[in-house]
């Protein structure tokens, strides 16, 4: 497993596989590239169409850790801490449990649940990058913020949307964080720069939302 310990280090990795020009991604160098031989490198556009149960922590849960466990049971976050009552402790159809804070739930999520009692993603488009190898970096995620690790197997997908705000925003404050194959796979979709689903389906369920006909 390679072993990010900076968002230095990280960014470098990312960097490795692609280089950046404008909001498209180019291979690097083939010669210098160490993933030429890798066939499922590759970034693209997606959006989240997978309906998530969810709920704030409250008081009492405050300072408690929670782990994300995948289905195959691979550990992918182990002990991050609930920091605020308002954060949202969110499970995805799989069962995997993460964080988020109320903030950024309030930018990903409906806070109404539909008839499922399941909230629908506000699904805009974002930039992901497909990694060759497992990975292992770390997020602010521990106590008081302390860095933690985030394993990320190979086939999992990087979400590199901020990455097009290094030039406004410092390191520290640009976010990358990781979904595994198999739940990105079940939980995100091919989507246009404009947010339009490849799927058929999707993108009539979508349309469905835009007109207020939620589930």
């Amino acid at each position: 497993m390679k072993k990010l310990e900076t968002k230095e280090e990280l960014l470098t990795y990312i960097a490795t596989c692609y280089m950046y020009a404008g909001d498209k991604v180019m291979r690097v160098n083939v010669d210098s590239n160490p993933y030429k031989d890798f066939d499922g490198a590759i970034q693209g556009t997606f959006k989240k169409f997978a309906r998530v149960s969810a709920k704030q922590a409250g008081a009492e849960r405050v300072g408690q850790p929670l782990s994300t466990i995948m289905s195959d049971g691979h550990i992918e976050v182990k002990d991050a801490i609930i920091q605020n009552a308002e954060d949202w402790i969110v499970i995805n159809p799989n069962g995997e449990a993460y964080i988020i804070k109320d903030e950024k739930f309030r930018k990903r999520y409906e806070t109404s649940v539909g008839a499922d009692g399941k909230h629908a993603p506000i699904a805009d488009p974002q930039d992901f990058l497909l990694v060759p190898e497992d990975i292992e970096f770390m997020v602010p995620w521990g106590k008081n913020g302390a860095p933690i690790p985030f394993t990320l197997k190979a086939g999992g997908y990087l979400n590199v949307t901020d990455l097009q705000n290094l030039d406004k925003k410092p390191i520290s404050e640009i976010e990358i964080y990781g979904v595994q194959k198999e739940e990105f796979e079940q939980t995100y979709a091919p989507c246009s720069r404009e947010g339009i689903f490849e799927d058929e389906e999707l993108r009539e369920l979508s349309n469905q939302a835009d007109r207020g006909e939620k589930q």
